[in-house]
């Protein structure tokens, strides 16, 4: 039996482990709804690592495969999933394509920034007009090389801020804390954009990013949900699972920012339909309901501020070395009532045997 000290001094400890690393948890809210709109039956879709909503044509949305596929983006219809368009991408030799936007004027960014096995020197972002359903060439594409400060970053999150246009990127981890980059405001064609490492910590495996319309949240997907940050703090103000899918790799948001639609690599793959909960509802939002797949495309007014862009000071303590630290006090805390009581225990017994002797 664990002595009464010991658990006292435990408890506290713990509640005093929770007063110093809060931030290190982000509360979970209750799963929002989810539906299956339709799947991606076309055998041509089988590793689907990307999908945009459009902004100029109703019910559609662009999706492409990653590495070692076709260089295509597809237009898929969303309330049936079917094929309705492609263009031909073969002519700029994509290495890892894993994302995907469209901006709010309608022109289509290509994420070629995925890098697995670490030894890419040619990142790049393709923009081009959206080009909507039928067999497309883009008429005009910009090709932006992306840099990095330490080297090639394997990056599947690709964010459009929507009244800037900058670009935000996130890379992928699989273990430890990941990376935002934001890259310049003003893109130079031909020549290499550096990343610049905003110092705000994301989390592991990220898979694909968006902002909400309005500009005011950024969604961030995990291998096992959602992340919503605050673009004002970059801190995370809820998060959310998004079960059923195991490939769940991709994420848009829909027009009016009240839901989401994940896509999932695999023969198949659904097009999922997720509402989003209270805390990232549109500002003055009544309800919180999903519109329907063949609805308006217009978007809210432009977001009144700019996301924080402003590289964090390294801190001294991060959240990791806080919840090392915490556990270590724990440690020593129940080490030190271990012994507290312990040496209770010999004093009373040294006492009861001198008692017991005196009265021999």
């Amino acid at each position: 039996m664990i002595p009464h000290e010991v658990r006292r001094t435990f408890a506290l400890a713990v509640v005093a482990f929770a007063a110093i690393a809060p931030s290190a948890v982000i509360a979970a809210e209750v799963t929002p709804g989810s539906t299956v709109v339709s799947r991606m039956t076309d055998e041509r879709i089988l590793e689907s690592s990307g999908l945009a909503y459009s902004v100029k044509y109703p019910n559609l949305a662009y999706t492409m495969n990653d590495s070692k596929n076709r260089a295509v983006v597809y237009a898929v219809q969303i309330s049936t999933g079917r094929v309705v368009g492609q263009v031909d991408l073969e002519d700029f030799d994509l290495k890892d394509p894993e994302s995907i936007a469209v901006d709010r004027q309608g022109r289509l960014w290509l994420g070629d920034l995925g890098d697995n096995d670490g030894d890419r020197d040619d990142a790049s972002i393709l923009v081009f007009d959206e080009p909507g359903s039928g067999t497309n060439e883009p008429r005009t594409v910009q090709r932006f090389p992306v840099e990095f400060q330490d080297g090639q970053e394997n990056v599947e999150a690709m964010m459009i801020y929507p009244s800037t246009r900058q670009v935000f990127l996130i890379n992928k981890t699989e273990s430890g804390a990941g990376t935002l980059f934001v890259l310049p405001p003003s893109l130079r064609d031909g020549e290499e954009n550096l990343a610049t490492d905003l110092r705000r910590p994301m989390p592991t495996r990220v898979s694909d990013a968006a902002f909400t319309p309005d500009g005011r949240f950024a969604l961030v997907k995990t291998a096992s949900g959602v992340v919503g940050y605050d673009v004002k703090t970059w801190k995370p103000v809820t998060s959310f699972q998004t079960p059923g899918l195991d490939k769940g790799e991709s994420l848009t948001v829909e027009p009016g920012g009240r839901s989401i639609l994940i896509g999932s690599e695999g023969e198949d793959s659904p097009i999922v339909r997720v509402t989003l909960p209270s805390a990232l509802a549109p500002a003055g939002a009544a309800t919180n309901a999903a519109p329907s797949s063949g609805g308006s495309t217009a978007l809210p007014p432009l977001a009144p501020t700019a996301p924080n862009i402003t590289p964090a000071e390294p801190a001294n303590v991060t959240i990791p070395t806080l919840v090392v630290l915490g556990g270590l006090g724990i440690i020593a805390a129940a080490a030190v009532a271990v012994r507290g009581v312990r040496r209770r225990q010999r004093i009373v017994q040294r006492h009861r045997r001198m008692a017991e002797h005196g009265r021999g």
